[in-house]
Order: C-alpha cells, then structure tokens, then sequence
C-alpha cells in the first residue's frame, strides 16, 4: 500500500514534489517505503513512535516508523487535505477515522477554541492518537467506529495496516463499539457540529443510509467516499447530502473521493 500511494504521488505531483516530501520528512520516509509492518502491541508501536513538528500543529506529534504514518503527515500537512473552508465559528468537530491523531492535531490547533472529538477503532492505532491528543485539552478522543447505530463490530485490515474497515458479521479478530453521530453529540453535551470529517473505508455507506436523527444539527461534512471498497458509498452519501451544496471533490488514490459540503 505504501508504495502504491508512492506511485499515486509521483503521477499526481510530479518527481519534485515527491522528493521535497521526503526531504521534508526525512530519511525514516525513504526507509520505510520498502518495510513491511511487523504485528506489534499497540505498547511497543507507541513506545517505538518518534517526535514531530509542523507549524499547523501546536504541539509536537508522534509517527511510528513506518511509512504509512509518514504518508499521512504529508496527507494532513503537506498536501493539507483538511485545509477547507468551514463556515465560521467552528465550535465543535467530529473527526471519524481520526487514525493516529494528527488530522485532530490539525483542527485543534486551527480551531483552538473548538470541541474536537476524534474517533479511531483500530487499538494500535488509537493508543498513538491519545498520545498525539494528550497536549491538546480541546480534543477529546474515543476507541469507537462511526455507525448507523450503537453495536459491537468487528476490524478488519484488507488492504494494510492504515486502512482498517468494521464489519458486523461475526469472526475472529478485535471488536470496537459501534456509535451513532446523535449519541457522539449527546455524550459531548453538543448543540451543533461544525464540521463532520469521515474517512471510514466504506462504513460512510451505513452512516449516511439514514442521518435524519442528526443531519439538520450538522453544518459542514467533509466525507471520504470508498466506493472501491464498498459499493453504494456514494450513493449513500449523494441522496443525504441532497440539500448541501458541494464544495469540493477531489479524487484520491485506489479509488476513493474526498467531497465537501457546505449549507
């Protein structure tokens, strides 16, 4: 997976923006690009990440080192995938599939004053998340998947260690709890969500068949569509966001598509 999103980079942006990237983020970047992950605790890979800074951030935040988090920093801070315009104020942000941590590092640090909820179900992956939320008193952080009610789901890891996907049949493997928007806002004592940012390898399908208990309470969505993963995605998300005006779409490697919209 890592390589491949290599490749995307290299024919989206050109040979010089992949290697200002790397000079950028440092040799562990070069490094990883060829190492497969080896199955740690979520213990060791936390106490294996390395300190980072970047100016969007307020605080010093932490990658493991390996290539998948090095391609989500230049995701987040270098191609600044997040970098929209919400309307003003943003008091509160939902950040579903919040990974390791620094897409909430990014909105807490531009909305200092905003609730930040970030979402990760992966266990490896959120105990980095608490570590990179810690500085921050504005983010509030929950081992839990985005859903269209409250369950019990099952990970799933197909395409590689970033891109974990929930699943309801039963199995082998981690399970998370399963929460609803309606039910984030309740426990988080929040009247309206400023913005609403998914990015959950397909589970946007469920999440947006039915928003009525919590759509009208939300201003702006920002919603990475996997339809390569699971078709009907965008379908799902189109017919909710009917009454929204689209203000962005951009395509992403293997398939998927981040939109934004807007009242």
């Amino acid at each position: 997976m890592a390589v491949a999103r290599f490749l995307f980079w290299l024919k989206k942006h050109g040979l010089g923006f992949v290697l200002a990237f790397a000079r950028k983020i440092g040799k562990p970047f070069l490094l990883n690009l060829r190492a497969a992950r080896k199955p740690q605790t979520a213990e060791r890979a936390t106490a294996e990440s390395a300190p980072c800074r970047h100016p969007l951030a307020r605080h010093p935040f932490y990658l493991r080192m390996r290539a998948e988090d090095f391609f989500t920093y230049g995701e987040i801070f270098v191609l600044r995938e997040y970098d929209f315009a919400a309307p003003e104020p943003v008091t509160a942000v939902i950040d579903a599939g919040a990974n390791i941590g620094l897409s909430s590092a990014f909105f807490a640090s531009r909305y200092p004053r905003a609730k930040i909820i970030a979402l990760e179900p992966e266990a490896e992956n959120f105990a980095l998340l608490q570590k990179n939320a810690a500085p921050y008193e504005n983010i509030f952080a929950e081992r839990a998947a985005l859903w269209r009610e409250e369950t019990s789901l099952r990970i799933l890891s197909p395409g590689g260690c970033t891109e974990f996907q929930v699943t309801e049949e039963s199995g082998e493997g981690q399970t998370v709890a399963a929460v609803t928007v309606g039910e984030i806002m309740r426990r988080h004592n929040i009247a309206r969500v400023s913005v609403l940012k998914v990015d959950i390898e397909g589970a946007e399908r469920e999440v947006f068949a039915d928003p009525s208990a919590w759509l009208e309470r939300v201003d702006f969505v920002a919603v990475e569509t996997h339809e390569n993963i699971k078709p009907g995605c965008q379908k799902s998300v189109a017919a909710a966001m009917k009454n929204f005006k689209r203000t962005s779409h951009v395509k992403t490697m293997m398939g998927s598509a981040v939109s934004t919209f807007s009242r």
